[in-house]
């Protein structure tokens, strides 16, 4: 833990750029429930689960201590995550594992490797389809009704 978080006063928010390598606009952004479920609902999508110990996961947490120290309301939403949205994608490399990175506002917050541990030493799989291009698959989701959320201001 940095010598800012244990420091942090009650009052204070938890911050995208103490959890995560961000900067700018993002970085000094509290981390909010909205921003986390929106998060946790694309992996969801694309992954079929939350990773535990994964960016959602440290969103979620993040967020619920923000939310008991009454610095954030459960409906409160960065205008980054409402502009830029969040977005994951999965994609093969060359060895043929899946790729996964997470973006929030443009910026990557989580990125890992799924490894394939079902592939026998003769696949060839060079990650490719049968027409020759990569294997992609990539969700991007933004809140629409701006009456249901609570909109921090940049």
């Amino acid at each position: 833990m940095s010598q800012h978080q244990s420091r942090r006063d009650k009052d204070e928010a938890i911050k995208y750029g103490e959890v995560f390598s961000v900067s700018g606009e993002l970085a000094r952004q509290p981390i909010t429930p909205r921003d986390a479920a929106t998060l946790q609902s694309v992996e969801g999508q694309i992954l079929g689960e939350t990773r535990k110990g994964g960016p959602a996961a440290m969103m979620e947490s993040a967020a619920a201590k923000n939310q008991r120290a009454s610095v954030v309301d459960r409906k409160d939403v960065t205008n980054i995550a409402r502009n830029e949205g969040v977005t994951i994608s999965k994609q093969k490399n060359e060895r043929g594992n899946s790729v996964v990175t997470k973006t929030l506002g443009g910026q990557v917050v989580g990125q890992y490797e799924e490894v394939d541990e079902t592939k026998d030493e003769l696949d060839v799989n060079d990650g490719s389809d049968s027409s020759g291009g990569n294997l992609t698959q990539t969700s991007h989701v933004k809140p629409t009704k701006d009456d249901e959320y609570n909109f921090i201001s940049n």
